[in-house]
Order: C-alpha cells, then structure tokens, then sequence
C-alpha cells in the first residue's frame, strides 16, 4: 500500500521528461500486445465494425451531459451529439475518414458559417472521446513509438510509455501505462499533454470494467477512469457493438440511436 501511495505521489508531482522515443523496444512492445489482448486483440477488434457509447465527466461530484458517439469502423461514418445549454443538440454527422459532413441544431442545419467549427469540434471529440475508451487498441498505430519504464513497475504491475512522430492533433502528448502482470489489463495511466507547460503528469486509475459480446469475439473496455487526487473522473460508458445499425442513424440527425 506504501508503495503504491508513493508511486502515486511521485507521479502526480514529477515532471517528466517529453522527448520522442524512436529506437525499437521489445520489452515495450510486449507490454502493449498483452495489453491489447486483454481487450480482446486483433481478431476481436478488426471484427467489430460498429461502435456506441457515451462520454461524460464527473467535477465535484456533477455529471456533465454525455456526448453520444455512433461509429461504423469499417466505412469512417460517424455520429456524434452534444448538449449546448439546456434545450439545443447539436448533431454532427460526417466521415472520420476525410472530415467531410454537416452539423445541426435540433435536427435543422445549422447555418453555413458555422459548419466548418462545428465539423472540426466533432472531429476533436472523436479523436479525445475514443482515445479515453480504445487506447489499448492503438498502440500500433503508425507514428507510435513505445518504451519500457521498469524503474516505475511496481510488485503488480510493469510500466511503458508512449510517445508519437507527427501524427495526431497533438503529436507531443506523452503517455505511461502501468499493466496488471495477472491480467494485462491497463490499472492507471498518466499523461503530459502538450499544452501543458509545467510538464507535471496527471494520474487516471481505470476501473468498471465490461466485457462486450461483439461479432467476432469478446472485447473489454474500461467505462470509468477516476482521479485519485479529487475523486473527478472520466466516463465512457453504455457502450456497445451492435451487430447493425441502419444507415438512417448516419444519415438523419433525427434518428438516434
């Protein structure tokens, strides 16, 4: 207990360093492979064409209002609503693939001048809200680089980090991943983002897990990560893998799902 408390402590009050990693690690890319495993790897995931769930936050104890995201992985079609005050959705449907779409207000379209913000918010949301939810699954994605940190494994866990070449919105980001030695799965992480100047980490425990029948396996995420600092946390949950979702639902901001 001691020494996890101490991990935490050094973690939340350590400025790390933030340069690239590019040279290969092994040891790296085997903690990243058990980690995708535990969600349910690569025959699982390329099988899962279609994806549901919801993003919200808890701040002093208040849930913000979820952002609802509806993604067909295999053709980039995506949906995504928003609250905007108490009476207005905003509902953007486009294609994650080439950034093209429309936004609406309450299921009208919203006026001309305003669609290329709105279009580039809903992009911002599908790259934060999905990374929350399916980091395990992108450790190999191209411009990645990964390396081992064993001087923070702990009697449980091992460490690796993550740092990425110019891809991305934020290609300086900076990540740490501590995995379960019994399970694979992802306990905490860490991050330094790159609009972060006093390059101090911030600390996520992942907990709430749930398994997804999907069509080509069984697929684990984690629905909530919680700060261990003041009990905020991130949600991303009532997620599902629909086996189909009909074409309306990315087509008609008035059909949702």
């Amino acid at each position: 207990m001691y020494q996890m408390k101490r991990l935490r402590w050094l973690l939340l009050w350590t400025v790390w360093p933030v340069a690239t990693l590019t040279q290969p690690d092994t040891e790296a890319d085997r903690l990243a492979q058990k980690s995708f495993n535990a969600v349910g790897g690569q025959e699982a995931w390329d099988g899962t064409r279609y994806l549901a769930f919801s993003f919200s936050a808890i701040r002093n104890s208040q849930q913000t209002p979820p952002i609802r995201h509806v993604w067909d992985r295999w053709e980039g079609r995506y949906r995504v609503s928003w609250k905007k005050g108490i009476d207005t959705t905003i509902t953007v449907l486009f294609n994650v693939q080439n950034q093209q779409g429309k936004a609406y207000y309450n299921g009208v379209a919203a006026p001309e001048v305003q669609q290329k913000s709105l279009l580039s918010t809903a992009y911002r949301r599908f790259i934060n809200d999905t990374y929350w939810l399916l980091v395990a699954t992108k450790f190999f994605d191209p411009g990645v680089f990964r390396a081992a940190a064993p001087d923070s494994n702990t009697a449980t866990t091992e460490v690796f980090t993550t740092s990425f070449g110019e891809v991305g919105l934020t290609p300086k980001d900076r990540y740490w991943f501590w995995v379960d030695k019994a399970t694979g799965r992802i306990q905490q992480w860490a991050f330094v983002l790159q609009g972060n100047r006093d390059g101090k980490a911030t600390y996520f425990r992942w907990e709430d897990w749930e398994a997804l029948s999907c069509s080509k396996g069984t697929v684990w995420v984690s629905t909530r990560k919680v700060s261990p600092v003041n009990g905020n946390a991130i949600l991303t949950n009532q997620v599902s893998c629909p086996i189909h979702i009909p074409p309306k639902v990315f087509e008609n901001p008035e059909d949702g799902y």
